[in-house]
C-alpha cells in the first residue's frame, strides 16, 4: 500500500485528502467519490445555492413546511440536539447576524447597533421544527438557517463512510481545518494534528495531537477578523448579543469519533468561554479539547494528556490540564 494524496475545493474551502491505496488509479478513484460524496452533500445543505433544501426553507419565511431530504433532515435535527445542550450557544439560525458580520469583516466596518438589534429577534433555534412523519422542516417568519458549522463535519464524516465503503483503513481528510482521520498512517503512526498558535502565521503550532479514528476541530478568532479601535471583531458570533463571541477565548479544539460533534462543539465552545465551554466537552461523551485563553493559557482535558504533546520552546503560553 502507498499514499495517495489529491487536494480540491468545495464547500468554500480547500479539501486534502491522504489515503492508502493500492496504486495510483485505485487512490484517485477513491479521493474522487470523495469529492463528489462532499460535492453532493453542498448542492443540498448550502444556504447560497439556489435550490438547494436549505435555500428552499430559508425561502420560505415560514409560511410553509418544507421536504428535505434524509441528509439534510438529519443534520437539523442534529443541530437542535446541540442548540439545547449548549444553552444556546450554537444556533444555526444565527445565520442573519453572520451574514451581516463576514459582510462587515469583509469591508474592515463595524455595523450599527440598530442593525444587529433588528436581526436578533430572529435567532433562536428554538424556530426550528421539524416533523419527524414526513421529514419536513420549518422556521419562524424572517429566520433562516446556515449549517456553515456543522456541515463539513457532517461532509468528513460521511467521507470516512465512503471510505470504509471501498475497504480504505488508513485515511486523513482536511476540509479547511476540519480534520477526520481513519485508522493510522500506513508506517503504523498515528496521524499528527498541529494546534495552531492564534497568534502567529499559519502552520506555526504550540502543539500537536497524535490521533487516529478521531476528528480534531478547531474555532477560532484569527481566521476572519479585522481590528476597529484596538478591538478584535471575528467571524465567530455568539447568539445572545449579536456581536463576535468575547468569551476570553482565542481559540477551542474539540476531538471526537464524529466530526460533526467536533465542528459544532468547538463553536459552541468558544462561544462559552472557558467554563461553560469546558463543562460541555465533559458532558458529551467520547469528546475531548483544547481551549486557548486571551491570557495565553492552554487548558487540556485529561482524556488526551496520553496524546497531547506542547511544544518546549512556546514561554508565551502556559500549558495546564483543565480539572
Amino acid at each position: 500500500m502507498t499514499d495517495y494524496e489529491t487536494s480540491g475545493f468545495g464547500m468554500g474551502t480547500i479539501i486534502e485528502q491522504r489515503i492508502a491505496a493500492s496504486n495510483s488509479n485505485e487512490g484517485e478513484r477513491i479521493c474522487h467519490r470523495a469529492f463528489e460524496v462532499i460535492r453532493q452533500l453542498e448542492q443540498k445543505m448550502s444556504r447560497f445555492i439556489p435550490g438547494s433544501f436549505i435555500s428552499r426553507l430559508n425561502s420560505s419565511d415560514g409560511e410553509t413546511a418544507v421536504k428535505m431530504d434524509r441528509d439534510t433532515f438529519h443534520v437539523l435535527k442534529s443541530a437542535g440536539r446541540y442548540y439545547a445542550r449548549s444553552g444556546g450557544a450554537f444556533d444555526i439560525t444565527a445565520a442573519p447576524l453572520t451574514a451581516l458580520w463576514r459582510n462587515c469583516i469583509n469591508q474592515k466596518d463595524l455595523p450599527s447597533p440598530n442593525t444587529i438589534q433588528a436581526l436578533r429577534p430572529a435567532v433562536s433555534g428554538a424556530g426550528v421544527i421539524l416533523n419527524e412523519k414526513d421529514g419536513s422542516a420549518r422556521i419562524g417568519r424572517h429566520q433562516s438557517v446556515d449549517l456553515g458549522g456543522i456541515g463539513k463535519g457532517y461532509a468528513a464524516d460521511m467521507v470516512l463512510k465512503a471510505y470504509k465503503a471501498q475497504g480504505v483503513t488508513s485515511a486523513c481528510i482536511n476540509l479547511g481545518g476540519n480534520v477526520h482521520t481513519l485508522g493510522k498512517k500506513t508506517n503504523g503512526e498515528s496521524w499528527m494534528i498541529g494546534l495552531q498558535n492564534p497568534r502567529s502565521t499559519r502552520g506555526d503550532f504550540i502543539a500537536v495531537f497524535a490521533i487516529s479514528d478521531r476528528s480534531a476541530v478547531t474555532s477560532g478568532d484569527y481566521e476572519k477578523y479585522f481590528e476597529s479601535g484596538g478591538k478584535r471583531f471575528h467571524h465567530i458570533i455568539d447568539p445572545g448579543t449579536g456581536y463576535p463571541a468575547s468569551s476570553g477565548l482565542m481559540s477551542a479544539t474539540v476531538l471526537s469519533g464524529s466530526s460533526m460533534e467536533a465542528d459544532a462543539l468547538s463553536t459552541a465552545v468558544f462561544v462559552s468561554g472557558l467554563e461553560r465551554g469546558m463543562e460541555l466537552i465533559e458532558k458529551s461523551p467520547g469528546a475531548e479539547g483544547v481551549v486557548i485563553t486571551e491570557e495565553k493559557k492552554v487548558f487540556i482535558t485529561k482524556g488526551i494528556k496520553d496524546c497531547f504533546v506542547a511544544r518546549s520552546d512556546i514561554p508565551d503560553y502556559q500549558f495546564a490540564f483543565y480539572n
